[in-house]
C-alpha cells in the first residue's frame, strides 16, 4: 500500500468522529420539525461510528489523547444536541440536558487528575443515551420516554458519583501507553 493509501486508511477513524461532530447541529432543527425517522439515523450512525472509530484508531495505530479527546468531545455533542432538540419539542424535561452537560463538566473538571481520561463506568454512557434518543424516536410513547430519562439519571447520576466521590477515575488500572480511551 503507498504512503498516501496508508495515511487515508489512517485517517478513516477521525473523519467518522467528525462526521459525528458535524451532524450534532443538524439534530435541534430536525426535533423542531418533528423529522425523528432522520433523528434515529443520525443517532444511528452516531452509534455505530462511536463503536467503530476507537477500534480502528487501535487497529491502524494511531490512538492518541488527542482522538480520545475527540471522540468524547464528538459523543457529547451528538448527546446533548438530541435532548436538547427532545427538550425544546417537550418529549423530555428541559433538566435531562442540564444533567447531560454537569455530568460532562464534571469528566472533564477530573480527567486530569490521574493522567487518563478512561472511565471504565462512564465509557458507555454516551452509547447508551444515544440508544435512549433513538428509543425516543422510533417509541414516543410516555413510558419509553419515562425509561430512557429514568436510564440516564441513574447512568449520568453513577458517572458523577464515580468521578467525584468514588476516586476520579474509577476502580480500574490506567490504561497502557499510547492506548487512549474515550471516558
Amino acid at each position: 500500500m503507498s504512503l498516501a493509501a496508508q495515511r487515508t486508511v489512517r485517517a478513516i477513524p477521525h473523519a467518522l468522529t467528525a462526521l459525528r461532530i458535524l451532524s450534532a447541529p443538524a439534530l435541534p432543527l430536525l426535533a423542531l420539525q418533528g423529522r425523528t425517522t432522520e433523528i434515529a439515523l443520525i443517532l444511528g450512525f452516531a452509534l455505530a461510528s462511536d463503536i467503530v472509530d476507537g477500534f480502528l484508531a487501535r487497529r491502524f495505530g494511531v490512538a492518541s489523547d488527542f482522538g480520545a479527546w475527540f471522540d468524547v468531545w464528538a459523543d457529547f455533542a451528538v448527546v446533548l444536541a438530541a435532548f436538547v432538540g427532545f427538550a425544546l419539542v417537550q418529549a423530555v424535561s428541559w433538566w435531562l440536558p442540564a444533567l447531560i452537560v454537569l455530568s460532562f463538566v464534571v469528566f472533564v473538571a477530573t480527567a486530569h487528575l490521574n493522567g487518563t481520561i478512561y472511565d471504565p463506568v462512564g465509557r458507555a454512557i454516551g452509547a447508551l443515551l444515544m440508544i435512549g434518543g433513538f428509543s425516543i424516536c422510533i417509541a414516543p410513547d410516555l413510558l419509553v420516554v419515562d425509561a430512557v430519562a429514568l436510564t440516564a439519571i441513574g447512568a449520568l447520576s453513577i458517572t458523577i458519583a464515580n468521578r467525584t466521590v468514588w476516586g476520579f477515575s474509577g476502580a480500574t488500572g490506567k490504561r497502557a501507553p499510547g492506548r487512549a480511551e474515550k471516558g
